[in-house]
């Protein structure tokens, strides 16, 4: 069996990298209307190289596949968010709140949205500094160029302090010395940033753990009610259905459901099922 070498599993440490990379590119000046600058890849590699010495991550179609992915969830959440009474819940998780009727409307505009709802989307705010259409006001807050090509300004010596010719009268000339262009390394200033980014990264990561760790509690406890009802007395199939379906609507239904002694869960269903009729 021949495997695809093309798709591989990011580390949540690599995305993280990737993350403050391209944070990193914006800030010195690579961000351009419509993309990055020319030679913003290798940059991205270089740094991911930097910090994982041993890494098969390639240009393509890694990297370039992880943006293109990143960019489409970023677009569909700017079309969801963009929405009236539509936005993130109020536990920090970075999950969608809508109701059912708004949920339809939007996956009926797009659908690759359909899976999106119940996910987190904590690179949210990272990513309207990097795939953001107006970024001049985050260029200007940060005192970096807007719009320039990092390529263009790296010239060679002869350019960056460049004299009149013998022909040019003095005024001529005077003009040209006090134009010299000063031309600041913006590879060091990334790399400046990058050392200075990475340094939270282990507390992000932590940050990022617990919230995988509660993500598999959850999804553990939904897979347990439906065996604890069957084992509450007096109530029928259809009742054990509709229980099932109210607790699992919210997380604070199912947290409280779970907490509960098991003697308190038949009063506690009776009652979320008169309230619900």
């Amino acid at each position: 069996m021949k495997i695809d070498r093309t798709r591989r599993s990011w580390s949540p440490r690599e995305e993280e990298v990737l993350l403050s990379t391209m944070k990193g590119l914006v800030v010195t000046g690579w961000k351009a209307d419509n993309g990055f600058c020319g030679g913003y890849l290798s940059r991205i590699m270089e740094a991911l190289k930097r910090e994982f010495p041993r890494t098969d991550l390639k240009t393509s179609p890694h990297i370039t596949s992880k943006i293109s992915q990143w960019k489409k969830s970023y677009n569909s959440l700017c079309g969801i968010l963009g929405r009236s009474g539509v936005g993130f819940n109020l536990h920090n998780d970075y999950k969608i709140d809508c109701d059912d009727d708004q949920w339809e409307q939007i996956i009926t505009a797009d659908k690759e949205a359909r899976n999106m709802r119940f996910k987190s989307w904590p690179m949210w705010d990272a990513w309207k500094e990097i795939f953001g259409k107006d970024h001049s006001e985050y260029v200007a807050s940060t005192g970096a160029p807007s719009g320039a090509n990092p390529q263009n300004t790296k010239s060679s010596p002869q350019g960056l302090d460049q004299t009149a010719s013998d022909n040019d009268n003095e005024t001529q000339s005077a003009q040209k010395k006090n134009k010299k262009i000063k031309v600041v390394d913006r590879s060091d200033i990334l790399l400046e940033m990058l050392a200075k980014s990475n340094e939270n990264i282990n507390s992000r990561l932590d940050k990022l753990t617990n919230r995988i760790g509660y993500e598999f509690d959850v999804n553990k406890a939904r897979k347990e009610v439906f065996p604890i009802l069957r084992d509450i007395q007096g109530l029928t199939l259809g009742q054990q259905l509709d229980a099932a379906g109210i607790i699992l609507e919210k997380v604070q239904c199912l947290d409280l459901f779970m907490s509960l002694p098991e003697a308190f869960r038949h009063t506690y269903v009776v009652r979320m099922l008169e309230k619900h009729t």
